[in-house]
């Protein structure tokens, strides 16, 4: 991967200066924008530019893997939480505290908090139903 804009006498351009300083910090992407070098996907990973690396003969079980794993997640849970990380960037912390504890406690009103507890006594795992 590269930002290579400065190697043709461009600035960058596709929200890359908004988005670039949010993910790797300020400092990193000033010094990736500035030089345009090549960043591998080790690199990538290690300064939080991606989450996972993952090889090329083994992606295809591991995109079916997590997507099963997001599925068999609480949806009312998933949907907050997506909620809460959308708005992080651009809301202060006592406005997200706040929009927290709303959503907890729309989480623990909901049969999936319930279904959650049940399992972890039985030790199985929970079956959630968006309830």
């Amino acid at each position: 991967m590269t930002a290579g804009y400065v190697r043709r006498a461009l600035s960058p351009d596709a929200g890359v200066s908004f988005l670039l300083p949010r993910l790797v910090g300020l400092s990193r992407a000033t010094e990736i924008l500035f030089t345009g070098r090549e960043i591998d996907s080790a690199e990538a990973e290690r300064i939080g530019l991606a989450s996972m690396v993952i090889a090329d003969d083994s992606f295809a079980d591991h995109a079916i893997e997590y997507a099963e794993r997001i599925a068999a997640g609480p949806p009312n849970a998933l949907a907050l939480t997506k909620r809460l990380l959308t708005t992080s960037l651009d809301t202060s912390l006592e406005t997200q505290l706040e929009r927290e504890l709303a959503y907890i406690k729309t989480c623990f009103a909901s049969k999936d908090v319930a279904e959650a507890m049940s399992a972890f006594m039985e030790k199985r795992r929970p079956d959630f139903r968006g309830r």
